[in-house]
């Protein structure tokens, strides 16, 4: 079985104000992208979320 990491829209919480610090979030991604890719996991990161609306 094939594996990936992915990680979607994680811009959004660096403007919500109940979301955790982002630059902690944002490092923990970083690290685990990082693991993925050493471990040739396929990583997939999207962004830009198209009519988005909350």
């Amino acid at each position: 079985m094939s594996q990936a990491l992915l990680v979607m829209e994680v811009q959004r919480g660096q403007f919500h104000p109940s979301s955790r610090p982002f630059e902690a979030v944002v490092k923990r991604i970083n690290s685990l992208a990082d693991r993925a890719r050493g471990a040739g996991v396929t990583t997939v990161v999207a962004s830009g979320a198209i009519g988005f609306r909350e």
